[in-house]
């Protein structure tokens, strides 16, 4: 979907903060930086981060955790089974959860999840 549930709800006027694992829109200068690598020599996965964008979002609605989503990925890659894998889901959430709530929600009276 591509981010269209924080985009429909920021054109409503209703998105007080998106909060993601990892997101590169609102990060320009770091962009600029990693897009001078000529295309063919950017690993699939700067390929895939640098597409995490949604133009239409203001940066300063979105709220992402690196750090976080980078670490989800590469557990979820460890994972042998999928009882392994739903562990990984279980903590990454929690620990999401976690990092929303430490960031907090302005003036939000409801999350959509």
């Amino acid at each position: 979907m591509h981010y269209a549930v924080p985009r429909i709800l920021h054109d409503a006027g209703l998105l007080e903060r998106f909060f993601t694992d990892s997101y590169s829109g609102n990060k320009p200068h770091i962009c600029a930086f990693l897009r001078a690598v000529p295309a063919r020599l950017r690993p699939r996965a700067l390929e895939r981060w640098l597409g995490r964008t949604a133009p239409d979002l203001p940066p300063a609605r979105v709220t992402s955790f690196e750090r976080l989503g980078w670490s989800y990925a590469a557990a979820q890659r460890r994972a042998r089974n999928s009882l392994e894998l739903r562990r990984v889901y279980h903590d990454f959430g929690r620990r999401f959860g976690r990092a929303v709530i430490e960031r907090g929600l302005g003036r939000a009276d409801t999350v959509y999840a």
